[in-house]
């Protein structure tokens, strides 16, 4: 006799609640590693053991996930019992799965929690067991519109200087599905008010007991935290602030770096943390106003150790360092009333597909500013002004950016008669970028000005013979 097979935990919470499942977490009595390679062989997928003490496996079919584990105790109830939240204390035997509302295996009352909208732990003790399903319960939260009952803050508070123990790379994973919800504030604002964020984050302290200048309301952490606010507010309504380019905002936003953590996500990230090099650069000068020199260039550096912290890619680290390095570009951009065609051009060649980024944080930046002498232009003015600046890149800087160069390496040594070396890159570079911003028209006039760049002493560039 084959023994039972349950379906349980987070795979029965989505079906009730109507939810694309694509990752099923499967309960055997015994031997979940010798089940889960039979059902890999069957199903013609990858079994890829995850423990082998705990016997755990995952066995992966195209792109659906099962995960197989051995029963917790003699019975499923006693598996059950085991688990973080009465919402994923829920099972049901694989054969009746296709009548599993009516044969429900719910000893906590899961059901009748999850339609309640509460979250309710199974015992005080699941944060000591696993102290990452305190961040687990904030996603739980942020990403079903929970609400937690009365105990959970009381457990979390006990429990959550025991998250120091976790492994980064697992609480990097919980925080970015954290951070890809649309409304991150909100659970932000919790954790932080919970002490969880000050655990993860020992940067935030200083950043709480640093005070800002007369063009901000708050410190340097409460104003990040209202950016992170704004933020979620820009991109929760890109073609308010993006007109018609919302769209190729938005791609950008959606698209990852690392599979699992989209670019919004990190963006979020750099935004809670832009100014975390402000601690380190206050000086109050004899007047009494309080400065920040180099904030950002000490802020890339700091978010890069934060970044490392969390187990994140290079491509992920370097992002993010650039990032808060550079979020005061679109600051300086727009504090002229009408940028020149070539500091807009330098602009976007310098941050490349990132000036999206940049633009949402210069606007969270912008709408979190309250104190008495902040900017006194309004929004729209501000909103009008980013606007003239994207027209000029699409309509008359990216169109020239993707044509054929006026002259090449070939031209230099052909026209020119000049021996192919290390100059060249720069020099066409610089011609291209004199073309884009319309000093130049023509091949002819091109290379006048290569001919005008090698009268001086700064490329030493031989003729050919």
């Amino acid at each position: 006799m084959r023994p039972p097979l349950y379906l349980v935990g987070g795979t029965i919470r989505d079906l009730l609640l109507g939810r694309p499942v694509s990752d099923l977490d499967i309960v055997v009595p015994e031997k979940a590693m010798a089940v889960a390679r039979h059902f890999a062989r069957l199903a013609g997928g990858a079994f890829v053991p995850l423990d082998w003490e705990s016997e755990t496996a995952r066995v992966v079919v195209t792109n659906d996930v099962f995960d197989f584990s051995t029963m917790k105790g003699e019975t499923i109830e006693d598996d059950l019992s085991k688990r973080d939240f009465t919402i994923n204390s829920l099972a049901v035997e694989i054969e009746t799965s296709d009548r599993f509302a009516e044969k429900l295996i719910d000893p906590f009352s899961g059901f009748h929690d999850l339609h309640a909208k509460r979250l309710v732990p199974c015992s005080d003790t699941i944060f000591l067991d696993d102290p990452l399903r305190i961040l687990r319960a904030y996603r739980l939260v942020v990403t079903l519109g929970l609400t937690m009952v009365e105990e959970l803050p009381r457990l979390i508070k006990r429990d959550c200087a025991k998250l120091s123990r976790t492994s980064s790379e697992r609480i990097r994973d919980e925080l970015f599905l954290i951070l890809s919800c649309s409304e991150t504030e909100k659970v932000i604002h919790q954790m932080d008010v919970a002490g969880i964020l000050a655990i993860l984050f020992p940067e935030i302290d200083p950043m709480k007991k640093t005070g800002q200048d007369r063009y901000h309301h708050l410190d340097v952490w409460g104003h990040s935290l209202l950016a992170l606010t704004s933020l979620e507010h820009v991109m929760n309504n890109l073609p308010e602030y993006f007109d018609q380019y919302s769209p190729q905002a938005t791609a950008y936003l959606q698209h990852h770096l690392v599979q699992g953590r989209p670019v919004k996500a990190l963006v979020k990230l750099a935004t809670l943390f832009h100014d975390v090099g402000k601690p380190e650069t206050y000086l109050k000068d004899e007047q009494g106003k309080i400065h920040f020199y180099g904030h950002a260039k000490v802020g890339g550096s700091r978010i890069g150790k934060i970044a490392k912290r969390l187990r994140l890619s290079r491509r992920e680290i370097y992002f993010l360092e650039k990032l808060v390095s550079n979020h005061m570009h679109p600051h300086h951009l727009l504090a002229v009333e009408t940028p020149s065609l070539r500091s807009v051009g330098r602009f976007f060649r310098k941050h490349g597909e990132q000036f999206w980024a940049l633009f949402c944080i210069y606007y969270a930046d912008f709408l979190a500013k309250k104190g008495p002498e902040s900017k006194k232009t309004g929004l729209t003015q501000v909103r009008d002004n980013l606007m003239c600046i994207l027209s000029s890149y699409y309509e008359q800087i990216k169109p020239k950016e993707i044509s054929k160069p006026l002259v090449t390496g070939r031209d230099l040594i052909e026209k020119l008669g000049l021996t192919p070396g290390p100059p060249f890159k720069e020099i066409l570079e610089k011609v291209h970028e004199a073309y884009v911003e319309g000093r130049i028209q023509g091949k002819e006039e091109a290379l006048e000005l290569v001919k005008r760049l090698l009268e001086g002493d700064k490329w030493k560039v031989k003729s050919g013979e």
